[in-house]
């Protein structure tokens, strides 16, 4: 039917990165800030070139270095996760940038994709 709704995941991976936007007190202008972003349900926030998402904002990047799984973009490892992530997981994966990494937590598993 015409009326019927797209599957939720599709919506999800559709939705444009867009930086958080403020209202600053003072002018009364609109600021975006790259520093925070929502790519469907994950929130990512900004550390120098490294993007933690909201699923990993408790890991250290440095003192739980031992916990977390280095996956380099575009190899072998990274295609197998995309094939096992959902549409959702795949659309924040797909923000990352040449220069970005990505620290982010999924089925578990904390994955630093660079």
């Amino acid at each position: 039917p015409s009326g019927a709704a797209a599957p939720a995941n599709s919506a999800v991976a559709s939705r444009p990165a867009v930086g958080l936007r403020l209202r600053d007190i003072e002018s009364d202008k609109e600021i975006v800030t790259e520093a925070v972003q929502t790519i469907g349900n994950e929130t990512l926030y900004r550390r120098g070139k490294l993007w933690i998402a909201a699923s990993a904002k408790e890991v250290d990047p440095d003192k739980d270095a031992g916990q977390i799984k280095l996956v380099k973009r575009f190899t072998p490892e990274y295609f197998q996760l995309i094939q096992d992530n959902s549409a959702a997981e795949n659309a924040v994966l797909a923000r990352q940038q040449a220069d970005d990494e990505l620290l982010i937590k999924l089925r578990g598993q904390v994955y630093r994709i660079q």
